[in-house]
């Protein structure tokens, strides 16, 4: 059974091309030419250790005759490869297959020299994730112009391309699957480009990866496609697996090393242990890829491995396009380069488990399984309404973070200017954190549900559930229910929005965050107030649109009026040619008249109109500036001082007996406000004693 036969009206997917893949380089690798592959025991028998006993006994067998079968190698080799050269059009075509790859490297060659000035022009000032970006775009645009080139120069001058091509096809085909499998090296290390590099090495580190990758890719690629073409042509099967065994280890070998230079190049980064751990992960992967290679040789059985192969080459493609979007740019919440890697993890765990799904458990999977078209479906049909879903969240948040624009966050200790407050958030930046947990809701209930329907699920049992649920919900949680409903249409109608200054009747406070259910206040000595919307009686806004700021003054009884007035208005039009004052006033300081009349003071009311973000501050700036201009311009302020005068009418005799009281004929201004107070009680108190004594 063939993908086409479980799959034939299904549209071309990743996964339907992998297992094709698969499939071909399985049937090349072991079908043509090979003895019949091994059947290792499936089953277990007896209990677990006896089933593995049975593999590592089969195992051990193939690899024996494997090693037994090195030293005639030489000899196989000479002769295969003779006879693989004069079928193939003798040196002839070898020699045209060479020029091919040189003329399609020397094409690519030109190709990057011309298009330089778009590959690396700015690179140096774009972002890391817009740069690293662009350049795996044209890597990739590289390699697919040099697989084209050469396929087409192989199909025009051989006969066949596919597995029966001959060894100048299957050289052909080495250098396509070294150049792809160089392109995720090249993107991981960037050798000449550490600003792009996606692992912290250092340049010599990274170039000495760079190296022992591209030897151990030329062996790994060169030996499956060329020992195949030597097997067809009469070469010993226990020595073309001694081959391949040979070839095994020395790539093992080669990326072991690569994996603990790159461990060793970290180590300034992750540290002693994040080494030891990378080390201890690389060594592991490397090892069972390679052991399950090894396996799959000996037992001409490639299914595991291709599937093994595939997805760690998958995981490995997901990881890497990750770590490209994630370089520097792309961190803020906000970002479209954010929102694109949310979308792209997303997508690519779906990807990933459907390709891993097909490799697995499909009918030509390793074990397959009749759960499959059941799970196949769901992840086509729930796993796609779901990434839908998701997108359209994704669009939306960013969207109207970019449009609306995000609330003021509230700096609890201040910034480093003491009068700097933060302008209140917009009506759309208030209602949209309600919004967005209603959105989401909705679209995780609309995706679900469009996901039950398109796999068959009967959904209206569900929407009748759903609706008895909401009603017992609503009936045990009215308080709740009216705490939504409230803040709801406290929003509709635009009562407060995050930043702004409320009362609410029993608290105050700058309101820092609105939920679904509550508000929080910030009160400005710091406590922070939690009120649920169906506890608010009434608000009182001291933010919104203007604020007119009155205050008094109070002045000497004897000062002119008029030239008070003229004064302050001089004040208030220049204090509106004051930059930073006149984005905050709207209406400039004036004189209204005089408010009171006192003993010994006139009391003047002044006012102004200003925005309501700093109206306090521009109070104190207008106080300071009067208190200048009133100096300069000879305008005193009233005194609390008591002033006594003496009066022209005759003296009242003392009675007999009494202290004489002396008073100064005329008050003396020396002595001021203070002395003349001490002289007015001094005298009342002798008065009293006076009449006192005479009783």
């Amino acid at each position: 059974m063939t993908i086409d036969d479980i799959l034939p009206s299904a549209p071309i997917s990743p996964a339907r091309e992998l297992v094709r893949l698969a499939q071909a380089a399985q049937a090349e690798q072991v079908n043509q030419g090979a003895p019949p592959p091994v059947s290792p025991p499936m089953g277990l028998e007896g209990n677990t250790f006896a089933w593995l006993d049975q593999w590592m006994d089969l195992v051990g067998r193939e690899l024996k005759l494997a090693l037994q079968a090195i030293p005639s190698l030489p000899s196989e080799l000479a002769d295969s490869i003779g006879r693989s050269v004069e079928v193939a059009g003798g040196l002839d075509a070898m020699v045209l297959m060479a020029v091919a790859v040189a003329s399609a490297g020397f094409v690519v060659f030109a190709f990057r020299m011309w298009t330089s000035g778009t590959r690396d022009g700015g690179l140096e000032h774009v972002a890391c994730r817009a740069g690293a970006s662009r350049l795996l775009m044209w890597d990739a645009v590289d390699r697919l112009l040099f697989a084209v080139l050469l396929m087409t120069a192989g199909r025009v001058m051989m006969e066949g391309w596919g597995p029966g091509g001959g060894l100048p096809a299957a050289c052909g085909k080495a250098a396509i699957r070294f150049y792809g499998i160089m392109l995720i090296a090249q993107v991981v290390l960037r050798p000449y480009r550490p600003r792009f590099r996606l692992i912290p090495v250092t340049d010599g580190v990274s170039r000495r990866i760079f190296a022992l990758i591209g030897v151990a890719a030329l062996i790994s690629v060169s030996g499956p496609s060329v020992i195949p073409v030597l097997v067809r042509n009469g070469m010993d099967w226990p020595a073309a697996a001694g081959l391949a065994v040979m070839l095994l280890m020395l790539c093992a070998g080669l990326a072991a090393a690569a994996v603990k230079l790159a461990a060793d190049g970290m180590t300034r980064v992750v540290g002693t242990a994040g080494r030891n751990l990378v080390l201890l992960v690389g060594l592991l992967l490397v090892t069972a890829l390679y052991v399950t290679w090894g396996v799959s040789i000996l037992l001409r059985q490639f299914q595991v491995f291709n599937a093994v192969l595939f997805t760690v080459g998958t995981l490995g493609a997901y990881g890497m396009i990750d770590a490209t979007l994630g370089l520097e740019a792309g961190r803020g919440k906000q970002s479209r380069a954010h929102m694109i890697r949310r979308i792209f993890r997303f997508g690519g765990m779906l990807m990933i488990v459907y390709v891993t799904g097909s490799l697995w458990m499909s009918a030509d999977g390793v074990v397959p399984s009749a759960m499959w078209p059941g799970l196949k479906l769901a992840l086509i049909y729930g796993g796609g309404t779901a990434f839908a879903g998701f997108v359209a969240w994704e669009v939306t948040d960013y969207w109207a973070a970019r449009a609306i624009g995000t609330a003021p966050r509230i700096d609890p200790l201040g910034g480093a200017d003491d009068e700097s407050e933060p302008a209140p958030a917009s009506r759309l930046a208030t209602f949209f954190p309600m919004a967005r947990v209603i959105a989401a809701i909705v679209i995780v209930l609309m995706a679900t549900l469009l996901a039950l329907s398109n796999l068959g699920v009967n959904i209206a049992p569900l929407l009748a559930g759903a609706g008895v649920f909401g009603l017992a919900l609503s009936f045990g949680s009215q308080s709740l229910i009216r705490d939504i409903l409230s803040g709801v249409f406290f929003l509709g109608d635009d009562a407060f929005r995050v930043g702004e200054y409320i009362d609410t009747g029993r608290l105050k406070g700058t309101v820092e965050q609105i939920s679904l259910r509550s508000l929080r206040l910030r009160h400005q000595n710091g406590q922070v107030h939690t009120i649920p919307y169906g506890q608010l009686q009434q608000i009182t806004n001291f933010s919104r649109d203007w604020a007119t700021m009155k205050f008094n003054l109070r002045i000497e009884p004897t000062v002119d009026l008029e030239h008070v007035r003229k004064t302050v208005k001089k004040l208030g039009l220049a204090m509106m040619e004051d930059p930073e004052l006149a984005r905050e006033i709207i209406q400039p300081l004036k004189m209204q008249g005089v408010a009171d009349i006192q003993d010994n003071a006139l009391l003047i009311r002044l006012k102004f109109t200003a925005r309501p973000g700093r109206p306090t501050w521009v109070q104190r700036e207008a106080l300071k500036r009067i208190y200048v201009a009133f100096r300069e311009q000879g305008i005193p302020f009233a005194s609390n001082a008591v002033t006594v005068r003496e009066g022209e009418h005759a003296p009242i005799p003392a009675p007999a007996g009494s202290p004489t009281v002396v008073r100064p004929t005329a008050f003396n201004p020396a002595y001021g406000a203070a002395a003349g107070a001490a002289a007015a009680a001094g005298a009342t108190v002798a008065a009293s004693a006076a009449v006192a004594a005479e009783r």
